[in-house]
Order: structure tokens, then sequence, then C-alpha cells
């Protein structure tokens, strides 16, 4: 048997440029659902005994 014939390919000439990593967009987000927080006592908030995002 004989080897087949080489492939035929398509080649392209290197292009060497800047490549921008991130991009900026405007936008605007809404989320899916809504709640509403009412106290369930009367009074002031005299201390928050928390960071943000810990609970």
């Amino acid at each position: 048997a004989t080897a087949p014939g080489a492939a035929k390919v398509t080649v392209a000439k290197v292009l060497e440029q800047p490549v921008n990593e991130w991009d900026e967009f405007t936008g605007r987000l809404e989320a899916p659902e809504t709640v509403e927080v009412r106290p369930r006592v009367s009074g002031q908030i005299d201390q928050v005994a928390f960071t943000d995002g810990s609970v």
C-alpha cells in the first residue's frame, strides 16, 4: 500500500497586536425578588453586633 499524500491546509500570517484583558460596560441590575424588612418591636438601634456579609 502507498502512503496517502499530504493534506492541504489553509494558513494565515500571524499578526501581533495588543489585547485588552478587560473591558467596561454600562448596565443596570435588578433583583428578581424583593423583601420588606419591618421591626417587630419599637425603639432605636444602639449597636450593630456583626459585620456585613458575616451572617
